[in-house]
């Protein structure tokens, strides 16, 4: 990974926090090889793969083979998520059984993948930072550092912000300025910025004269 500029500050939260910004900016650059890239479907957008395609199955318009691969990578999801481990642990494990059992429903498959969003869905963006909070400064945790910002990263990508727009938020907020000190409260700035509420933008498009008076009658 790419050190910073800048000099950074050399204590066990400031390696952390380094940690995570060369973690985003990683994930998120063209350049990076594709093994390191942000996971193009994060857990939240799992569950509901697998809640479509088993809902599609179960009406016939899929073969029951076609959910397999989906429940499997559905299961290294959720075992590799630090944050779903937190809050579904059991559940998870439940999952797991119930996939390896031939004889298990559709119907049983959606139910649990419904609970499993219901528990995580509404949540999860602020878990992921919560534990990203309570790992940076524990250098024997950077391995779930690691995966928790690589979940992070892909959740913020499949809720709808641009690769290009996160990454200029990692560049101005950790490296294009001198970093005098650093801690949790310039995680939270990051974080702040990702607030997911939802904005009205006004766009304006040169036309034609002949298609400007066109859509001026549709008003």
């Amino acid at each position: 990974m790419r050190p910073p500029i800048h000099a950074w500050p050399n204590t066990a939260g400031g390696r952390g926090i380094l940690l995570f910004a060369q973690l985003m900016r990683e994930m998120l650059t063209d350049q990076s090889f594709e093994s390191f890239r942000a996971y193009s479907l994060d857990t939240i957008a799992r569950l509901d793969e697998a809640i479509s395609v088993a809902d599609d199955v179960r009406v016939g318009r899929l073969p029951r083979q076609a959910l397999e691969p989906v429940q499997a990578e559905l299961a290294w999801s959720l075992s590799k998520d630090p944050m779903a481990r937190d809050i579904a642990s059991a559940d998870i494990d439940l999952f797991g059984e119930l996939i390896r059992d031939s004889r298990s429903a559709i119907d049983d498959t959606v139910r649990h993948v419904t609970l499993l969003k219901k528990r995580l869905g509404q949540r999860y963006r602020a878990l992921c930072e919560e534990k990203i909070f309570g790992l940076f400064a524990d250098e024997k945790s950077r391995i779930e550092l690691r995966h928790a910002t690589g979940f992070y990263c892909s959740h913020l990508i499949n809720v709808g912000y641009s690769k290009s727009y996160l990454l200029r938020c990692v560049e101005e907020t950790f490296f294009s300025n001198p970093i005098r000190g650093i801690g949790k409260r310039n995680l939270a700035k990051f974080f702040r910025r990702f607030d997911g509420a939802v904005k009205d933008f006004l766009v304006y498009a040169a036309v034609g004269e002949d298609f400007g008076r066109y859509l001026v009658d549709q008003i």
